[in-house]
């Protein structure tokens, strides 16, 4: 039912707990992480832990020590020790969405033509970030000169990190000519809203800090920043030459040596959940049956993409893990005194029989069949009807279910 629910065990729910906490704290060192540093020592080499279960705290020390070089560390959160100009300095960008503006072929004439009554005179630097199984790298492209950045970024680098160094690297190359006005694209909204979000947030990380401060250096000089969203793969092309750019940087781009925020570094606790999740699943003595159906931990619930009402998810979540309210299960677990069925007669009642075999209920059943085969291959068997996914057919089952007037 865990599984079904895409509920992983307890144990290792808090272990993923134990590790994204080990993981913030390596970001502000203190304290706290010399104890816990001191309960991992005792945990390896005390007689009184010899015999008992390690504690999950040094546990989750051990296993995200690896990482401590890459967090950024601080002795408070970044927000705590910038400097208060930066807070009177809001961020705002506008925002040109070609794509509703007009059609595919006139999507650059129209981008243009939007950006620069907005800005006359810009000077407009592309930036973009990527983030796929090969690595992670981001870049800026300057169209009025040519030039231009790749960077190849740590692969645990979200692709908001991503985004974020591309905007930090634009704005310090920016820095270094006279022009006036910057004008600084991407197609990255959620960078752009965490900016102008800024003061009224606690947890930004020392990234958009250090955007912040290359803009408020800029204003010093003279110069004013704009930033501008624009969708992306409309056409754009600066926009498609700088995601050019960032995904050959992956492989190819200039290492940049940047820490990361210790939120990027939750995902590699994620992934250690879903490893001890998997392990423990495929070595369970029970469950066989629901593990041949099912043989990989899912990345969500069966139900999260369907509108089913909470007593259908139910009825079918029990179909799936063999759990039905029918007479052998009930035997089973000693509710009955025998495993028949108590409509037929059948020595054993069970799920496949209700829904395949028995006589009684074979006009619904020949109507659930009818409706179930446009959407499955014949010929039709429960296992396949009951782990097959599709929100029709499953509609089609609990129809049945409601027609016999059957609990399951």
């Amino acid at each position: 039912m865990l599984q079904e629910c895409n509920e992983p065990p307890l144990h290792l729910r808090r272990k993923l707990l134990s590790d994204r906490f080990l993981l913030r704290i390596r970001s502000f060192p203190a304290d706290l992480l010399g104890k816990i540093r001191r309960l991992n020592e005792h945990d390896l080499i005390c007689n009184f832990w010899l015999k008992r279960t390690s504690p999950t705290l040094a546990t989750s020390f051990a296993a995200t020590a690896e990482y401590s070089n890459l967090i950024h560390t601080c002795t408070s959160p970044s927000v705590f020790w910038c400097d208060f100009a930066l807070f009177q300095n809001r961020i705002k960008y506008a925002v040109i969405d070609v794509d509703r503006i007009g059609g595919p072929q006139g999507v650059p004439a129209v981008f243009f033509e939007q950006l620069y009554s907005r800005f006359p005179g810009g000077y407009v630097i592309y930036t973009d970030g990527s983030k796929a199984s090969d690595g992670c790298g981001c870049a800026f492209y300057d169209p009025q000169t040519g030039t231009s950045g790749a960077f190849k970024l740590n692969t645990l680098a979200s692709i908001f990190t991503c985004e974020a160094v591309a905007i930090r690297e634009a704005l310090r190359y920016a820095g270094t000519r006279s022009e006036e006005l910057v004008v600084v694209v991407t197609d990255c909204r959620s960078a752009l809203l965490k900016l102008s979000n800024f003061c009224m947030q606690a947890n930004v990380n020392h990234i958009f800090i250090e955007i912040l401060e290359e803009v408020y250096r800029m204003k010093v000089r003279g110069q004013k920043v704009r930033f501008v969203w624009t969708r992306a793969h409309v056409g754009v092309t600066g926009n498609e030459f700088a995601d050019s750019l960032s995904n050959s940087a992956r492989r190819n781009g200039l290492n940049l040596d940047v820490r990361l925020p210790f939120t990027d570094l939750y995902v590699v606790a994620y992934r250690q959940l879903k490893a001890g999740w998997q392990q423990l699943y495929d070595d369970a003595r029970v469950g066989n049956h629901y593990r041949q159906m099912n043989p990989r931990i899912a990345v969500k619930p069966w139900f999260s993409r369907f509108e089913l009402s909470r007593p259908d998810i139910r009825v079918i979540n029990r179909l799936r893990s063999n759990h039905g309210l029918c007479g052998a299960y009930l035997h089973r677990i000693g509710l009955r005194s025998s495993s028949g069925c108590e409509d037929c007669g059948e020595e054993e009642e069970t799920l496949k029989h209700i829904f395949m075999d028995c006589p009684i209920h074979w006009l619904a059943r020949h109507q659930m069949l009818n409706s179930v085969g446009l959407h499955l291959e014949n010929p039709l068997h429960f296992d396949q009807i009951i782990h097959c996914n599709l929100l029709s057919v499953y509609k089609d089952v609990c129809n049945f279910i409601k027609t016999i007037t059957k609990k399951i």
